[in-house]
């Protein structure tokens, strides 16, 4: 019986623990899907804004593709990107239901699996618990297979 209502008390303290990623801040913008190892990206100035200040720097920056700097090949994907629409996606629906280390843990509609996933190095402090958070990204699975997308 003990067993059962420290169960119970872990459940609930989940529960009140779930949040929206809205309740992370509501002007994230998605630059980058990748939906069943399909890449597409979807730059405007203001994405460039952010990206170049960037440039040169070290891994593991999202904005990275290839293991070492942030530089010409990664800008030159970017810009192969510049004016594309992203998919409709509305990351509100996406209920975090703790947080962890190695990311969390969330619901999505339809979704069999879903985790969020924030970038350590970009967060103040190193920490990856404290919203807002700067860039993140998702990762669903469901019937349609796994989708990825990134938001800054």
């Amino acid at each position: 019986m003990k067993t059962l209502a420290v169960l119970l008390l872990c459940l609930a303290s989940l529960t009140s623990i779930a949040q929206s990623m809205c309740d992370c801040g509501t002007t994230y913008k998605m630059y980058r899907s990748e939906i069943n190892g399909v890449n597409e990206f979807y730059i405007d100035a203001s994405d460039l804004i952010k990206i170049l200040p960037v440039y040169g720097l070290q891994s593991p920056l999202i904005y990275d593709f290839d293991p070492g700097l942030l530089d010409i090949n990664d800008l030159l994907t970017y810009m192969g990107g510049y004016g594309n629409l992203p998919p409709e996606f509305n990351y509100c629906d996406i209920v975090v239901d703790f947080v962890a280390s190695s990311g969390w843990p969330s619901t999505f509609p339809g979704a069999y699996f879903a985790i969020v996933k924030p970038t350590v190095f970009d967060e103040a402090g190193g920490t990856f618990e404290n919203c807002p958070l700067k860039t993140w990204y998702v990762e669903i699975v469901d019937d349609n297979g796994v989708s990825r997308y990134w938001f800054h």
